[in-house]
């Protein structure tokens, strides 16, 4: 007896294969994770940007550190012109002896970019010059050449802002996360923002709790980045190294596309129809 095959069957298989292949074709499998605290690693030498972006496990050059100069006043979260959309001023260089090592603008000079997080030095009359008005900015630099879709959720207790010691009880900074949009020129759209305000004495340093970040489908396209940065709105005077910092513990981690799920659903539902129309 000869088996007749309806064409929502064939549909459904043709539908499933194309979202299996969908999945398969990109070289960073579903459930692939960065996180830049497991993907640190060491500058070559102190005053060099080489190893800057360092590399993820797959041996891409994705973490990139840099920082904006000469940030004007008024550039907060809430203006028309936040700090974060100014084309940034040059990469950082490796600093081996600046708290055990760390991506810095140069010797001795923030903003700084360490294993554990992004610091923002708010003094603007300190050793080697005015450092408020320079902001550090890190760049996820997207490796894959084609469309990824990721989540964003916290790697741990780690995810945190921070302000040091030196910093005012009532000191505030505005931390941010955001994507850069290839396709029309890099601009930049904000995924997740807070401020964070200072309430233990100057002489202590503060963790702040920072709220839920939960970005459960981003869609990348080949070229777009995420970009992560603290700016202090606090400006503060003296011989110190007062900072604002984020702490950017997070893991970044390929997800199935939300089409390709939903092709998947839809072949699943018209092969069980099928199956009951035998019945």
């Amino acid at each position: 007896m000869k088996r007749i095959i309806s064409s929502q069957a064939i549909v459904a298989l043709f539908v499933m294969l194309l979202a299996t292949t969908a999945l398969a074709s990109t070289p960073y499998d579903v459930g692939f994770t960065w996180n830049r605290y497991d993907d640190w690693k060491p500058g070559t030498a102190d005053g060099s940007s080489v190893g800057n972006p360092m590399t993820d496990s797959a041996g891409k050059p994705v973490w990139s550190g840099e920082y904006i100069n000469n940030v004007p006043a008024g550039s907060g979260l809430g203006s028309a012109t936040p700090w974060y959309k100014l084309p940034t001023s040059g990469m950082l260089v490796w600093e081996g002896y600046w708290g055990g090592g760390t991506w810095a603008k140069g010797y001795d000079t923030p903003p700084t970019t360490s294993r554990v997080g992004l610091a923002h030095v708010s003094t603007d009359e300190s050793y080697n010059g005015n450092h408020y008005a320079n902001v550090p900015l890190l760049r996820w630099k997207n490796p894959s050449a084609e469309r990824l879709t990721v989540s964003l959720t916290p790697g741990g207790p780690g995810f945190c802002g921070v302000f040091g010691i030196y910093m005012p009880t009532g000191s505030t900074a505005d931390l941010m996360i955001g994507w850069t949009d290839a396709s029309d020129g890099d601009s930049v759209h904000l995924l997740y923002s807070t401020t964070i305000l200072k309430t233990a004495a100057a002489n202590v340093q503060q963790s702040i709790v920072l709220p839920e970040l939960a970005i459960n489908s981003l869609v990348l396209n080949p070229g777009d980045n995420i970009i992560f940065s603290v700016r202090s709105i606090t400006r503060t005077t003296g011989f110190n190294w007062a900072s604002a910092n984020f702490y950017d513990d997070m893991n970044i981690t390929v997800v199935p596309e939300p089409a390709t799920l939903s092709l998947l659903a839809l072949g699943g539902l018209a092969m069980m129809r099928r199956r009951r129309a035998r019945r």
